[in-house]
């Protein structure tokens, strides 16, 4: 493992990019020597990629602690599947968050990271659970019929999305209780059909789909055809649809 700075900024094939809090920063994998490594980008230009860690796993970002301080990312094992760790920007540490015989992915932080949303398909379909973090130990089911791609929503995480086995997106009510020890899920309620792909595969574990902050507005990404499509970054979305 080691850290530091190299190569050229956006070299093809970079992948799964993710904005850090203050949108100064991208995390994104770039393969080097056939294993995909994680690094991170200034958007503002000047700066080298820089190399934030490398393991002999290949590494997918998930997502990025509101305080800018913690990294999540997949990793893909002959024992395990697909795991979850964490690293440390300024540190470059990683730790083990999700290390089961399950396969899990699709990770998000709360908005205030005390929190982490994620799929599972421990009990033989793909469901959503939280738990605490970094602390983990009791999770709750959130999802009861199956589901992936959980989201929350980013204002104040008082309410998680996930996409149904019927391509409906679903709402979740969460509430915190036991002196903030514990998430009482209410009942899920469907919002809208959508076109989204489901797929219980970890193979892609981004959402693909946004929320604006307050929960009411959605950005939802639907493929058509099989053709590789380049990058595109869209500037100030959120404000455009109401943020």
């Amino acid at each position: 493992m080691q850290r530091h700075s190299e190569t050229s900024l956006r070299e093809p094939g970079d992948q799964f990019a993710i904005w850090s809090p203050n949108d100064a920063q991208l995390a994104f994998r770039r393969v080097v020597n056939d294993v995909g490594q994680l690094f991170i980008s200034s958007v503002r230009g000047g700066d080298k990629d820089h190399l934030l860690l490398e393991t002999r796993q290949t590494k997918t970002p998930l997502d990025w602690s509101s305080d800018g301080t913690t990294l999540l990312y997949q990793v893909q094992t002959p024992d395990t599947g697909f795991d979850v760790w964490a690293v440390k920007v300024n540190e470059g540490t990683p730790f083990p968050v999700l290390h089961t015989a399950a396969d899990e992915g699709g990770v998000v932080f709360s908005p205030d990271g005390r929190w982490i949303a994620y799929q599972s398909n421990e009990s033989g379909r793909p469901q959503i659970y939280v738990q605490a973090f970094p602390s983990g130990g009791r999770r709750w089911q959130v999802s009861r019929d199956g589901g992936t791609r959980p989201m929350w929503r980013p204002i104040d995480g008082r309410e998680l999305f996930y996409l149904a086995p019927d391509l409906n997106l679903v709402s979740v009510p969460l509430t915190v209780t036991d002196e903030g020890r514990a998430i009482q899920a209410d009942a899920a309620a469907p919002l809208f059909q959508t076109e989204l792909s489901f797929t219980s595969s970890l193979g892609m574990p981004r959402p693909n789909y946004a929320v604006s902050a307050d929960g009411k507005r959605f950005l939802l990404v639907e493929t058509e055809g099989s053709t590789a499509t380049p990058l595109t970054v869209v500037l100030h979305w959120r404000a455009a649809v109401g943020r």
